[in-house]
């Protein structure tokens, strides 16, 4: 909604051009009827002439995967528009880091700990066993409660107390044994106590995923099962992005969401959000989180001399922000489009001191 600011603030100072960012999903929200609405207010309501593009931040050569769209807008004409160029060229997260620096963050116990656990499954794993690209989720190993006809809730909405009874939980736990409600539905996994009558489908084939991953795979999963049980629930999800790479977890970057540990091969790091200190990108060859000094590089914007005085308002300001030199790039080629439009008008209207040579 903050869209409507922005074009009442177009719509009063009626500036030449302006860029706006925004998450990709921003194109397809609401099935296009969004972007089908903002492109009426700049285009018809206001008079801009508009493009819209996705670019990241590794498209340049900067080592972060940050999808954005970014929306020009121009009142001259953009025949002549056209983006910056952009390069398949590997990156790697080096480039932005510093050699053990004294101020970084350390690990924390438990977070140590919750590593060194999915490290023990990496090890565990047959090396003929392809480790799945969709995310891992332990508490679905064992389980036997319905997700595709029918949901948990659904179950307890016409049956009541006994609606989950007879089927298995998170990590197999048998819900039928358990005395109260509030346990059954306790010993459920998360993502499974919704209050819908049916999954959506992608959640419905991760579940399924999952599932079958286990039981293919339980003569080696279940002595390893246990030792994740004493970790929270986000930290019992786990997404390995290193397909074909070493199983060692501490040669990469490692990074907690709450959709589970996150690991990536450190040609880049995980986009930058408006992070808590504990989902700072984690150098897994240095066990230690990155400074915020590092993640400023990550958004081109090292050369600030000063950022917010706290690492966690730091982080925070640094998860909002725009990389500066995507957005350099994208008003550069703005301009130099307009360039020779601003010329010709200012020619035919007689202004003079305007060289030839432009």
């Amino acid at each position: 909604n903050l869209f409507f600011n922005v074009a009442a603030i177009l719509k009063q100072k009626k500036p030449t051009y302006f860029i706006l960012e925004n998450v990709p999903n921003l194109l397809r929200h609401d099935e296009g009827r969004t972007w089908h609405e903002i492109q009426k207010i700049l285009g018809e309501e206001l008079g801009y002439n508009i493009r819209a593009e996705r670019f990241s931040p590794h498209h340049f050569g900067i080592p972060q995967i940050r999808e954005r769209v970014y929306i020009v807008g121009s009142l001259l004409p953009l025949d002549r528009f056209e983006w910056p160029k952009t390069s398949d060229a590997e990156t790697n997260i080096v480039s932005v880091l510093d050699d053990n620096p004294p101020n970084a963050k350390k690990l924390s116990p438990q977070v140590k700990e919750c590593l060194e656990v999915w490290d023990e499954f990496l090890k565990a794993s047959p090396a003929s066993v392809e480790l799945p690209s969709f995310p891992l989720w332990s508490m679905e190993w064992g389980a036997t409660y319905p997700y595709e006809e029918v949901t948990p809730y659904e179950l307890q909405k016409q049956f009541g107390y006994d609606g989950l009874k007879g089927f298995k939980g998170s990590h197999g736990t048998k819900i039928g044994y358990l005395k109260s409600f509030e346990e059954r539905w306790a010993a459920l996994p998360s993502h499974a106590r919704t209050p819908q009558a049916r999954f959506p489908k992608w959640k419905q084939d991760f579940i399924r995923q999952n599932r079958q991953f286990y039981e293919d795979n339980k003569t080696w999963i279940d002595p390893w099962l246990p030792k994740i049980l004493r970790f929270p629930s986000s930290l019992q999800k786990f997404e390995w992005n290193i397909k074909g790479g070493e199983r060692n977890i501490w040669d990469y970057v490692i990074q907690f969401r709450a959709s589970g540990v996150r690991v990536k091969r450190r040609t880049t790091a995980p986009s930058l959000i408006a992070m808590t200190d504990t989902q700072v990108p984690i150098i897994g060859w240095q066990k230690r989180y990155m400074t915020p000094h590092e993640c400023a590089r990550l958004q081109s914007l090292e050369g600030l001399k000063k950022l917010p005085s706290s690492p966690t308002k730091a982080f925070a300001a640094l998860g909002n922000a725009v990389n500066s030199n995507v957005v350099e790039m994208v008003a550069r080629a703005l301009l130099r489009q307009g360039l020779p439009n601003a010329i010709t008008s200012a020619r035919a209207e007689g202004f003079a001191g305007v060289p030839e040579e432009c």
